[in-house]
Order: C-alpha cells, then sequence, then structure tokens
C-alpha cells in the first residue's frame, strides 16, 4: 500500500486525513475530501472516483470517536488489483483506503487527485 503513500509525499499531502465521504449518483461516483496540515495552513484536496460498480465500507467500530471531525489515512492504493482484489467489472480499477475508522474499497473506472 504505499505506492499512494509516496505519491502523497511527492506532492507534499503526506500526512492526510479524511473530513468526509460522499457517495452521489447512485453509488457511481465517491468524491473523498481530504486535508492535511505540514505547517499550520490546512490545505484541502479531494479523491474523486468515478464509474463506480461497487462500493463496500468496514467501520472499525471500536476505533470510532464520533467527536473527531477527521480521520488519519493509514493507507491508500489506487490499483489493489495487483495485490490480488478483483475489480466488480472488466476494464475496473479497485482502490482501497483504510483509515483509522474505516476501510473503504471502490471498483471503479477513473480517479483523479483534486488540487485546488
Amino acid at each position: 500500500m504505499n505506492t499512494f503513500i509516496d505519491f502523497l509525499r511527492e506532492h507534499g499531502l503526506e500526512p492526510s486525513v479524511v473530513s468526509q465521504v460522499t457517495i452521489s449518483e447512485w453509488g457511481r461516483s465517491v468524491d473523498v475530501a481530504c486535508h492535511f496540515n505540514p505547517y499550520g495552513a490546512a490545505r484541502a484536496y479531494r479523491l474523486l472516483f468515478r464509474g463506480c460498480s461497487h462500493v463496500s465500507w468496514d467501520v472499525q467500530e471500536d476505533a470510532i470517536d464520533a467527536t473527531e471531525p477527521a480521520t488519519d489515512i493509514i493507507g491508500f492504493e489506487i490499483q489493489a488489483q495487483r495485490r490480488g482484489l478483483q475489480p466488480h467489472r472488466t476494464g475496473e480499477d479497485v482502490a482501497v483506503l483504510a483509515t483509522t475508522n474505516f476501510e473503504l474499497s471502490i471498483s471503479y473506472t477513473t480517479f483523479t487527485l483534486d488540487l485546488p
């Protein structure tokens, strides 16, 4: 799972937290709002998945602190099929986003890192 963490480091986005996950268009779009705060000035960015055919959550019930507005990213890969996870449909990729509170798996056709 280090591929994305290295990518975050290369773009100056490590460490990062997730502040919101929005699933829309009947599950076809997943937007993950993230930010990092390297020098006291928070910088927001989004992970955008389009053409999604399957989204699954695994919530870490014992780890959730409902008073916290964000959760730390502890791992993220955008081509998890390289380690054996199968996409839901042919021609898709599989992303896995692991945080301290949940793990999100997404079968998708396009991924965009949106740095406003």
